[in-house]
């Protein structure tokens, strides 16, 4: 049983997309923002991609079925603080995957994309507030990626999907705060071993980017 955590989020979670129509991810339940799917077009969309609900009661029902799982930790908070050209993962205060996978002793993959950080453009502007509207579930961003079709992203993008060995939970029916706290920081030290060991090859920046862990 694996699931896999992705980031960046970035605006419209371009490698998640890519990943998702990957027969390499063929078996895999991806879970969205249960907001998305309440969204005409948008949810069409997600479902024709085999997007399920996210929330905390649904996704419980996808691990005690022992499916494999895809998920974006960082979402609208990660997509709000997005800074083009900077590799930045809202985590320290998400560890409620974390908890849901000890509770059904899962595999927890940390997958980063290198290059969702250069697909848009972004106004990053009065982030206090915005962060404050993302607590309602309401993603302010307003961004741009080509300059023939802003919605799309910018056409010099090479983006790369990396995925990390699987980090195996135990399996604890009701874990504690300080078990989900030890899981989640060597959870967070996975993700930093994975980036560090492909950022030379895949930054932008070479050897020389940081992983801000927000």
């Amino acid at each position: 049983m694996h699931m896999f955590a992705f980031h960046q989020h970035g605006m419209l979670c371009c490698g998640w997309t890519v990943a998702n129509a990957s027969r390499r991810f063929a078996s895999i339940t991806w879970l969205v923002a249960d907001i998305l799917l309440a969204i005409p077009f948008v949810s069409d969309f997600l479902s024709w991609h085999k997007c399920e609900r996210v929330g905390a009661a649904h996704m419980r029902e996808v691990l005690k079925s022992g499916r494999s799982c895809a998920l974006l930790p960082g979402g609208f908070e990660e997509a709000t603080q997005y800074i083009r050209g900077r590799h930045r993962v809202f985590l320290r205060r998400r560890a409620g995957f974390i908890k849901l996978a000890l509770m059904y002793g899962y595999a927890v993959h940390p997958v980063y994309v290198f290059g969702e950080e250069l697909t848009y453009s972004t106004v990053t502007g009065m982030q206090k507030f915005r962060m404050w509207l993302c607590s309602f579930k309401v993603p302010a961003v307003l961004f741009w990626g080509s300059y023939l079709v802003p919605f799309l992203p910018g056409r010099d993008v090479d983006m790369a999907i990396v995925v990390g060995p699987p980090l195996q939970l135990p399996r604890i029916e009701k874990p504690s705060a300080e078990d989900v706290s030890l899981w989640h920081s060597r959870y967070v030290a996975a993700l930093q071993h994975l980036f560090d060991t492909h950022k030379a090859a895949y930054a932008a920046q070479g050897a020389k980017a940081v992983l801000e862990v927000l």
